[in-house]
């Protein structure tokens, strides 16, 4: 019986110790001091599709002609300009001519020298 009582006493030694390093750890791993510089991960950048560096990204571009294509091929094209800007989609326009989906009308014209950062506006084909 002796041995059954001291093999408790051990075994709840034991837990109790592996409580302590688990508690500990975990106390310590919420911790609310900030890591050190050195161990902190780089934040990502704002952005996740890739521009061109501010220093180096035209102020402006000429904007191409994209009536007839699809935005999934116009984008690429604007980007590669320099246009950092946003489409503003307009009204479907059914009856065009076109394609379901292809561009028919663009603000500005094709030709224009725009700003990087202008709003472009396209209607689309239904």
């Amino acid at each position: 019986m002796r041995n059954v009582s001291f093999g408790r006493a051990a075994f709840g030694s034991l837990v109790l110790a592996l409580v302590v390093v688990v508690v500990g750890g975990g106390a310590a791993a919420c911790s609310s001091e900030r890591p050190s510089a050195a161990t902190e991960a780089p934040s990502p950048s704002p952005s996740s599709s890739p521009t061109p560096d501010s220093k180096h990204a035209p102020r402006t571009i000429v904007m191409p002609d994209l009536v007839g294509q699809y935005w999934t091929d116009a984008e690429p094209v604007l980007r590669a300009t320099g246009w950092r800007g946003i489409l503003s989609k307009g009204a479907d326009v059914p009856n065009s001519g076109y394609r379901t989906n292809q561009i028919v009308t663009q603000d500005p014209a094709a030709g224009r020298l725009i700003g990087a950062d202008t709003v472009i506006t396209m209607q689309f084909a239904t």
